[in-house]
């Protein structure tokens, strides 16, 4: 499929890509997450929106659960390494844990205090 594609648009032609997807789908819907790659989206029919929060708002979504992880990129196989000593103290978001439309009451001061912004 790849071999189909025209080259990058012109942005692309500025990054150095470290994995390639392809999500396909109809009347699709994510829960508010963090991918770990850079993202150059293309939206090919319809419409998409996203819910973007700035990286200080983590720990208003993650409780502090989660930490991130470094890995290594190998450019001779085209793959990451993830090591032990590779994890910090850093609390990060990979899923909110909680419905952020609809927060349990437990989380609701915290959700009060996300700075989103929706990008269409």
């Amino acid at each position: 499929l790849r071999s189909k594609l025209p080259g990058s648009p012109a942005l692309g032609k500025h990054l150095l890509f470290k994995r390639t997807d392809l999500w396909l789908g109809s009347h699709t819907l994510s829960t508010l997450h963090f991918d770990n790659y850079e993202n150059l989206f293309s939206q090919l029919v319809g419409e998409k929106e996203f819910l973007l929060c700035p990286p200080g708002d983590t720990p208003l979504l993650a409780d502090g659960r989660l930490r991130k992880a470094y890995a290594t990129w190998d450019r001779s196989d085209g793959s990451f390494e993830r090591k032990a000593e590779g994890l910090s103290d850093e609390a990060v978001m990979n899923y909110a844990v909680y419905d952020i439309e609809n927060p349990p009451e437990e989380y609701a001061e915290l959700s009060a205090k996300l700075r989103t912004t929706v990008v269409t």
